[in-house]
């Protein structure tokens, strides 16, 4: 950010480096060695958070440190997460991070309820390339309003998260609270989607879109096996049968409808009553006439 837009509180433009979280990870990677820095362990990297919208300080976020080991093999280097750290930011937005001997500077991502990470700014490549304290200030994150019909689950500038190989149970725990944190919101976010969807006249596509969402909901929440186990019960459940026989009589109840979870015919059988659809029970299914079997089926399939 140039002087000018320090001292006015304007937001970054594209005359002053302002990035999206691909770039600013890319420019991270490419700028900073992945080899121990020489330099002594009093280096801070600090920033501040501010509403994208207001261009006010944002107070209370959580920002999140991530630092990095880098490993180089034969093709590429590769660099993981090896710790952890959280701030909150207090009223004036800011946030700060020691930049240490081994890790260098972390990875930033942040978090504030009902918001995303809309854009991030960094020093001007011929600052960051100095590697001395003005390559670590400013380093400033924007954060805007979701809207929740069309939510943005941006909340860091790389896919670091959980830790891949934390130093310690205490180095990741920085890492794991706050990807419940995000979990929950974007769960919460999905959620909001999917309430929206179920008010409105739905499309086959429409119901695949809210069973995928309704999934990783549960993924987020459950976890990946809680998720498949919930499910596949859920699918058991769903199972259906329907067959005919063959009947010249108009009025014979021939064809019969049921699910494979029997507790779940009953319900059918009382929709078939509030639409007076002629039926009997008949050992766990309902029989109808040969007349009524495509309504029927249409009634099967939105059981609850």
């Amino acid at each position: 950010m140039t002087a000018a837009s320090q001292s006015e509180g304007k937001p970054p433009n594209s005359n002053c480096y302002r990035v999206g979280i691909a770039l600013l990870t890319a420019l991270m990677l490419a700028t900073l060695p992945a080899c121990p820095f020489t330099f002594g362990d009093d280096l801070v990297l600090s920033g501040t958070a501010y509403h994208a919208a207001s261009k006010a300080p944002f107070e209370g976020a959580l920002v999140l440190g991530i630092y990095k080991q880098c490993r180089s093999g034969f093709a590429a280097t590769t660099c993981f997460c090896v710790r952890t750290a959280a701030v909150r930011t207090g009223p004036d937005g800011t946030f700060r991070f020691p930049v240490t001997p081994t890790e260098g500077k972390p990875w930033l991502a942040i978090f504030a309820p009902n918001h995303y990470l809309k854009d991030a700014e960094m020093p001007l490549a011929e600052v960051l390339r100095k590697r001395d304290k003005s390559s670590y200030l400013g380093w400033d994150l924007w954060l805007a309003t979701q809207d929740p019909e069309n939510p943005d689950f941006r909340y860091e500038s790389g896919s670091d998260l959980p830790c891949r190989e934390p130093a310690s149970q205490e180095a990741a725990e920085a890492g794991l609270e706050f990807g419940k944190a995000i979990n929950a919101e974007r769960a919460r976010l999905l959620q909001l989607l999917v309430d929206s969807a179920r008010q409105k006249p739905m499309t086959p596509k429409d119901k695949s879109d809210i069973a995928r969402m309704e999934y990783e909901i549960d993924v987020l929440l459950l976890g990946d096996a809680a998720a498949r186990e919930k499910q596949d019960k859920f699918a058991q459940r769903r199972a259906m049968f329907r067959g005919c026989r063959f009947d010249f009589d108009p009025q014979s109840l021939v064809c019969c409808f049921g699910f494979v979870d029997t507790s779940r015919t009953p319900l059918l059988a009382e929709i078939l009553k509030k639409e007076k659809i002629k039926f009997e029970l008949e050992k766990g299914s309902v029989c109808v006439r040969r007349q009524d079997e495509e309504r029927v089926g249409e009634l099967q399939r939105n059981t609850p």
